[in-house]
């Protein structure tokens, strides 16, 4: 199965959004999603929980995972990031 069909799997729940305006020298922006930044929220955290079984069972489906994530030691992982069309995984040498 292609990651292009796995994606278009994903179901995720509509994220609640607030009335929340901030005033910056006369210019008014919206935050309608400051809520999920308070990460201690019982809201929050049942928020992150139910987006991680929704990726989490994506990301179970991609054959290769498993193997790929045996091959890379956390202690070693500073970070990940995408170039175009490349997943490049940085890992302290040292």
């Amino acid at each position: 199965m292609s990651l292009l069909t796995l994606s278009a799997q994903l179901k995720y729940r509509v994220t609640v959004k607030a009335d929340q305006t901030d005033n910056y020298l006369g210019t008014i922006v919206a935050d309608p999603y400051r809520w999920l930044e308070n990460d201690n929220s019982d809201y929050t955290k049942a928020r992150v929980k139910e987006q991680n079984m929704v990726i989490n069972a994506y990301l179970d489906q991609i054959a290769y995972r498993h193997e790929l994530k045996k091959r890379i030691d956390p202690q070693k992982l500073i970070g990940i990031c995408w170039r175009n069309v490349l997943l490049i995984f940085l890992l302290r040498i040292l």
